[in-house]
């Protein structure tokens, strides 16, 4: 048998009418094994005995299995372990009250038990959208898709996703910043678009810190970022990046909104035409503001040096 670990044992508890995750059935490896998910981790392969056979009619037929002998007990483990079982009440629950019934599921299929938790957290997200009417229509639309369905916040948001034209602009999130919301900033420039950074007052590098960063490796950008702000002309945006970079950005929302860390945590995330992403770290720089209050800004301890406070991660998509 091939799975994640999972202790027999003492399986993961079970709801009370489990069922195996949507999208997934039961499918014959060999002569002697039957096999749950496609690939690996989610993927369980089983003897094709009468006990593990039980087991999967059961999760087939959304009734609780009562395994009898080992073989049976570690299916059920690994298939907990592998988020291959939901709970089938509040699977039809979810997917009776959603727009997208597809989408409902798609939760499910990869959180296993752990969606419903998920499903209620971006029902009750306060998400607030600082950007243009345009822009802000295409988010409301991916966030009710992904399920965080409440109107958009204009007061006390969770969460707010800052939409901006170029770089080099961070009184715009300044406020969010200040009040400590949490805020994630997308902007353009020429060819690219920048996803990130989320930023966690308290806990991440936020806009200045990048800025900051971006100062001590070419002192002479903020003035050239000021004045490519400036110039006249017309509006230069790829449209095609524009709603990928929404996307993705919808993307990290979501999964902060569910407890996950997204992919732009203290991290921009740079997408060009050709659809390669290069993203980069950055800590919290010793000279912004936002950590002033840290104890080594009290204690006169000797700040880390440049080199180490930014750290670049290249990968191609």
């Amino acid at each position: 048998m091939t799975a994640s670990p999972a202790d027999a044992s003492s399986p993961a508890p079970l709801p009370r009418h489990p069922c195996l995750a949507p999208g997934h059935g039961v499918l014959r490896r060999d002569a002697d094994h039957l096999q749950v998910g496609l690939d690996a981790p989610r993927r369980v392969v089983a003897p094709d005995l009468p006990d593990v056979r039980s087991v999967l009619d059961a999760l087939v037929e959304s009734r609780r299995p009562t395994p009898t002998t080992s073989p049976g007990r570690r299916a059920l483990a690994d298939l907990l372990a592998a988020g291959l079982v939901v709970d089938a009440d509040a699977l039809a629950c979810c997917v009776r009250a959603s727009t997208d019934p597809a989408a409902t599921r798609a939760v499910f299929a990869r959180h296993g038990l752990d969606a419903p938790r998920r499903w209620a957290a971006r029902g009750s997200a306060r998400v607030g959208i600082d950007a243009t009417a345009e822009v802000a229509g295409l988010v409301e639309t991916l966030l009710r898709e992904s399920g965080v369905t409440g109107p958009v916040a204009d007061h006390d948001p969770d969460v707010v996703l800052v939409l901006r034209e170029s770089e080099g602009e961070p009184d715009l999130v300044d406020a969010w910043a200040r009040d400590e919301v949490p805020h994630l900033v997308v902007s353009s420039s020429g060819d690219t678009v920048t996803i990130g950074p989320f930023v966690e007052p308290g806990a991440t590098a936020c806009v200045r810190c990048v800025d900051a960063h971006h100062r001590d490796s070419d002192p002479r950008r903020p003035l050239v970022l000021e004045q490519h702000r400036r110039q006249s002309g017309p509006l230069v945006r790829d449209p095609l990046l524009r709603r990928l970079s929404l996307a993705w950005a919808v993307r990290d929302l979501v999964s902060w909104v569910d407890g996950d860390r997204p992919s732009s945590w203290s991290a921009t995330v740079t997408l060009d035409a050709r659809l390669e992403a290069t993203r980069t770290t950055w800590s919290r720089h010793p000279y912004c503001g936002c950590g002033w209050a840290e104890p080594h800004q009290y204690s006169g301890a000797s700040l880390p040096s440049i080199d180490l406070r930014c750290s670049r991660e290249h990968r191609s998509q």
